[in-house]
């Protein structure tokens, strides 16, 4: 996990790779550890899609866009 944003009141954990195949069980269990039932991993891809029912890879552009809704 390279970064945590408090957005009211709620922790939203970010993992930020270059390759969207990437493992992201280190992300899981930083999810664990907080007890978060979901994150976000910022990599290079076109696509969103969810890489575990935990883990929600996005492209830059798109995390940009929702970070502001949380």
């Amino acid at each position: 996990m390279d970064l945590v944003l408090r957005t009211k009141g709620k922790l939203n954990p970010i993992e930020i790779k270059v390759s969207p195949l990437s493992s992201y069980r280190s992300l899981e269990r930083a999810l664990e550890d907080l007890k978060v039932k979901k994150g976000y991993a910022v990599t290079a891809t076109q696509e969103q899609f969810n890489a575990t029912k935990a883990v929600t890879v996005l492209p830059l552009e798109k995390f940009l866009q929702l970070a502001p809704k949380w």
